[in-house]
């Protein structure tokens, strides 16, 4: 072909691929989540007495920011505003130049990009907005469980005893949740604002909402922070129980005595077949036993599902929660179907059959029912 160009007087023109000449751009060791919240926090300290509309964002020691680079500041600028719905407007100024490199060469354009210096500052446009949304930011920052409302909370602790529920089974900081339509304290639009409580808590690194299209299997995934939502959690527990005393009706009777399962000679339920019993879940701690005339409440302590290191109810109540919860079946077409279940099942066995001074199985034979189902009454928190 090069003969035949000759030839014919003519050259062959070689294309090369135009490659814009940008400078490598460095990375500081910090994830873009953690750039976020360095930059989110940075701006909300320095808006508190703006002085403009115009607001300059600098890099200095005592906001961090200075551990950041230009670009990364930016970045985690543009998903704040977007995330936001754009409190404010990053200026054009503020992003690299396109300078030509051959603007008289005739062919294609070749540019190089031109970056600003590391310490100059980020100019920013605050929209009428912003200092609503600034407010709105340090007040979800500052308020605590303890400050919501008995609906707010209510959603909020439904949400956690749901996490913690599956938690437990899995030993997993990834887990996921559902929600009951018609449950207004459960519904989709609750768990996703209890979500969000608990997000900006730390409680919760995020989640994202699954819509079945059939109606069936719609489910939130999730991943929670275990040490902040343990925390969280026991708040939960605690503050929930001093209210459930609280809303106690007062009387000038005195409290009828509840009969407790103290020792090993005094167990009412001793002499009583386990279909004759009944198990209500008054929360996550608690529960209501009743058969045949005899009712009393426990603690999960003095049943014997502690953990023993934690302090906390061990993982054989949370099966026993979750057997209340699937009417008091589990088969291995459950999604928390693990192959620990079947160890799981012999300690609760075990446990119960302690407590209760039953020696007959609580549950049928799992031949029979392909599944592990308990013979007693098995009811969820209502």
């Amino acid at each position: 072909m090069l003969d035949d160009a000759r030839k014919y007087g003519k050259r062959k023109a070689v294309l090369m691929p135009i490659v814009p000449t940008v400078p490598d751009r460095k990375r500081s060791p910090f994830d873009e989540k953690a750039q976020v919240s360095m930059v989110l926090k940075a701006l909300i300290d320095a808006t508190e007495h703006p002085t403009g509309q115009v607001f300059l964002l600098t890099k200095t020691p005592q906001n961090q920011l200075n551990q950041l680079y230009r670009h990364e500041i930016i970045a985690a600028l543009e998903r704040i505003a977007k995330t936001h719905r754009l409190i404010f407007v990053i200026k054009p100024s503020n992003y690299p130049k396109r300078i030509p490199v051959n603007p008289h060469s005739g062919g294609d354009t070749v540019y190089r990009q031109e970056l600003l210096a590391e310490d100059q500052p980020i100019a920013l446009v605050l929209t009428e907005g912003f200092q609503n949304w600034r407010a709105a930011y340090l007040h979800q920052q500052r308020i605590i469980l303890a400050d919501l409302k008995p609906l707010a909370f209510e959603k909020v602790y439904r949400t956690i005893l749901a996490i913690d529920e599956r938690f437990q089974l899995r030993s997993s900081p990834i887990v996921k949740i559902g929600w009951r339509p018609r449950s207004d304290d459960e519904n989709a639009a609750a768990r996703e604002d209890a979500l969000l409580f608990l997000r900006n808590k730390n409680a919760v690194k995020n989640y994202d909402f699954y819509f079945s299209h059939l109606g069936e299997g719609s489910c939130i995934n999730l991943e929670i922070n275990v040490k902040e939502f343990e925390q969280i959690r026991d708040e939960a527990m605690r503050l929930f129980q001093e209210r459930e005393r609280a809303e106690q009706p007062s009387s000038t009777l005195p409290p009828t005595p509840v009969p407790r399962l103290a020792t090993q000679d005094d167990k009412p339920f001793k002499h009583l077949k386990w279909e004759d019993i009944s198990i209500q879940f008054l929360d996550g701690h608690n529960v209501r036993i009743a058969g045949k005339g005899i009712s009393t409440t426990a603690h999960f302590k003095e049943m014997g599902f502690e953990d023993a290191r934690s302090r906390n109810p061990d993982q054989q109540w949370e099966l026993l929660k979750l057997l209340a919860a699937s009417e008091g079946e589990f088969s291995w077409n459950n999604p928390e179907a693990r192959d620990s279940i079947k160890k799981k099942k012999q300690l609760l066995s075990k446990t119960l059959r302690e407590y209760f001074a039953i020696k007959s199985d609580p549950f049928y034979p799992y031949k029979e029912q392909a599944s592990y189902r308990i013979k007693a009454t098995l009811l969820p928190v209502k």
